[in-house]
């Protein structure tokens, strides 16, 4: 199941991929969901989240449909976890600072990877089993369940002493549905630093529980923790964005990217220009750009099929043959969904910096709809649950 889920690279067999967990899995989820089996398949998770990092497939279109089948109690637990990666992206947007300090922190920890407790811990020779095999688990197929990740980021900054920012750096490079806002912020959770003095803490017995007696690391963690502290408050920044693309201009294109591979609306311009081959820093494993090259590959088929003759791909390195693209097809406007708080939101202003036509960014509205609730704690946004979901069905 594990396999054939992560060769899921386009929008209608994601479509096919989320038809299943709904009948198969979804009635069991919230008995179920925290079980990490041997056997993946056996798992009640739906596997959807590398597909709705890339919005393949949206929060929104995934909502929508579970809803169709399902009262809202029944599935409420599912419902909750969609948002919470809607949540985490808004609260990443109000709070920006956080990205920009945890990259810089970054560049100062570079020497702790020459010391021997981060290298056998990257290489999965602690003495701790269930943490080296979640570690060739990551290796082997750029995904861990949920809950994995929760003891692995406890294990790493509580038990082996190492950075946050360290271990979330690591997971962004070897995750296929790696996220900044939700990666970034998972890990602070776990430190203590995103719900100030209150940690994750990884036990033995929630372990051994919830991999079926696979594993039990008995007396090997530390399961009396002290949160992590910073010297930082962050606080709230306003939200600066647009909620609806440029519909309206002749002559105009857009440009699709890795961070938002929605096709919902292409049929508005009369160009497209699709990302190429993922090429900024910082670098990601051989996996992770394999699956975003064939994400983008299998979107940029679907369009030329649909749409031949409208259809550009465009290199984030090579802003002057964009240029001369523009001039030759009399491109006059062009129009970008915002890329999120994210490295390619970086790349992606600096490229459209050389670009000699006006880009309009706008964000989807299920932004404008769950990010003013993003601003401080989760519970903001659950007990807004219910209305938002009634504006969209």
């Amino acid at each position: 199941m594990i396999d054939k889920t992560f060769s899921i690279f386009d929008k209608y067999k994601a479509q096919e991929m989320l038809s299943f967990f709904s009948n198969e899995k979804l009635p069991q989820y919230a008995k179920m969901r925290n079980y990490d089996f041997d056997d993946k398949g056996k798992n009640f998770v739906s596997y959807l989240s590398p597909l709705i990092s890339r919005k393949i497939i949206s929060e929104e279109y995934v909502l929508k449909y579970v809803l169709k089948k399902y009262n809202f109690k029944k599935i409420e637990k599912f419902i909750n976890e969609i948002m919470w990666k809607s949540y985490w992206r808004g609260f990443l947007e109000t709070h920006p600072k956080i990205f920009n300090d945890y990259q810089n922190d970054l560049k100062f920890l570079k020497n702790i990877k020459k010391e021997k407790t981060y290298i056998d811990a990257i290489n999965g020779k602690t003495e701790i089993d269930c943490f080296n095999s979640w570690l060739k688990e990551l290796h082997s197929t750029g995904y861990l369940h949920n809950h994995a990740r929760m003891w692995f980021s406890s294990i790493w900054i509580f038990t082996l002493k190492l950075p946050w920012q360290l271990g979330a750096d690591y997971f962004m490079y070897h995750l296929l549905d790696g996220d900044v806002a939700s990666n970034t912020l998972s890990w602070r959770w776990v430190a203590g630093l995103h719900t100030k003095g209150k940690q994750y803490t990884a036990y033995p017995e929630n372990i051994r529980k919830y991999t079926h007696h696979t594993f039990y690391p008995k007396n090997k963690l530390n399961t009396n923790p002290i949160p992590l502290k910073e010297d930082k408050e962050y606080m709230p920044q306003p939200l600066k964005y647009k909620d609806e693309c440029n519909k309206d201009n002749s002559m105009s294109a857009l440009i699709i990217h890795e961070n938002d591979l929605s096709l919902e609306n292409i049929n508005h311009f009369d160009f497209i220009f699709i990302q190429g081959e993922p090429s900024y820093e910082p670098i990601k494993s051989d996996r992770v750009n394999h699956y975003i090259s064939k994400c983008l590959t299998a979107n940029f088929k679907i369009l030329c099929k649909e749409y031949p003759g409208k259809i550009f791909r465009f290199s984030l390195n090579d802003p002057k043959k964009f240029n001369k693209l523009l001039i030759t097809n009399d491109i006059r406007f062009l129009s970008m969904s915002y890329p999120y708080v994210s490295n390619l939101n970086i790349h992606l202003n600096k490229f459209l910096n050389e670009i000699q036509v006006e880009v309009n960014i706008f964000n989807p509205k299920w932004d404008k709809k769950v990010w003013p609730h993003c601003s401080r704690g989760f519970f903001k946004l659950k007990k807004n649950i219910p209305q938002i979901l009634s504006e969209i069905l």
